[in-house]
Formats: C-alpha cells, sequence, structure tokens
C-alpha cells in the first residue's frame, strides 16, 4: 500500500483517508457504467473494490447481477457462494447476501 511500513499517526491516517477516496471512486465509477448500461465496463472496478473489501455486499450483489445479466448462471451462484464464504471468514460483518 501507499507508504506501507511508516506507522507515524499522521501516515495512517493518510492512508485510510486515502483508501476510503479510492474506494469511492471505484464505487462512483460502478454506479455511472451501471446507471448508463454498462456493466461490463463496471466488471474490471467492481473485482478491484471485491479484492480491497471481500464483504462489501453492494459489489457482490453487482457482480452477481452482471453474471446473470450476460446469462452465466453457473458465474452468478458461485459469486453467491464467494459471498457467503467471505462473511463466514468476517463474521464480524452480519450477512444480508439474500438476493
Amino acid at each position: 500500500g501507499l507508504l506501507s511500513g511508516y506507522y507515524e499517526d499522521w501516515v495512517v491516517a493518510e492512508q485510510h483517508r486515502l483508501e476510503h477516496l479510492y474506494r469511492q471512486g471505484l464505487e462512483c465509477l460502478i454506479s455511472r457504467y451501471w446507471e448508463t448500461d454498462q456493466p461490463a465496463s463496471a466488471l474490471p472496478h467492481l473485482l478491484r473494490l471485491l479484492h480491497l473489501d471481500p464483504t462489501h455486499e453492494a459489489a457482490h450483489y453487482r457482480l452477481i447481477s452482471y453474471y446473470l445479466k450476460i446469462g452465466d448462471q453457473n458465474a452468478a451462484l458461485r459469486q453467491y457462494d464467494h459471498c457467503f464464504a467471505n462473511q463466514d471468514q468476517h463474521s464480524q460483518h452480519q450477512s444480508t447476501c439474500d438476493y
């Protein structure tokens, strides 16, 4: 990550701030592509967001929707299962992957 290995308070705070901005940017891109009916363009951003935050349920939902939209029901089911697996691994988050 940015400035990894530095643990001064200001560095850690800046890392968190920049990570938050990055996630917001990804979410904005995903929403724009989704709203303009370009889900394939949203796909790399969805995957990047899920890599950063495997418990991001809205991203799981959109990825499942994308797979269903292109007719890949097997991929949608795999993503649904993956969502539950991630929720189990991160039990501090309440799972609502009931799509």
